[in-house]
């Protein structure tokens, strides 16, 4: 039987292929992760402090800061802990959102 591309990827989850990037580069941004993987931080000036929402229930994230010229603070709205903070380039943040919190599973940041 013969079906279209169309029709197999729809039958795919997507989402466990394809992640979506998104990008963070304005200071006192509010990081909104849903329906997304990565979050992309650029900070190329001083010193910047971004939130971060809740996410869906089992949902993992990464926050990767690729540019670093002074630390960013990022502090979730619920974390086991209080903040992420990014002190150095191509630090990095990976955690997973269960039962209302952000879990840490690995992170090169500072948690705190």
């Amino acid at each position: 039987m013969f079906e279209s591309a169309d029709q197999i990827i729809d039958q795919l989850k997507v989402g466990s292929i394809i992640h979506k990037v998104l990008l963070s580069e304005t200071d006192a941004e509010v990081i909104d992760p849903k329906g997304y993987s990565f979050v992309k931080i650029t900070q190329a000036g001083a010193a910047e402090t971004r939130t971060l929402a809740n996410g869906e229930q089992g949902q993992e994230l990464w926050i990767l800061c690729t540019v670093y010229a002074a630390n960013v603070v990022v502090t979730p709205s619920s974390l086991v802990g209080s903040t992420i903070t990014f002190d150095t380039d191509e630090d990095h943040w990976h955690g997973i959102f269960i039962d209302g919190e952000w879990h840490n599973l690995h992170t090169a940041a500072t948690v705190a």
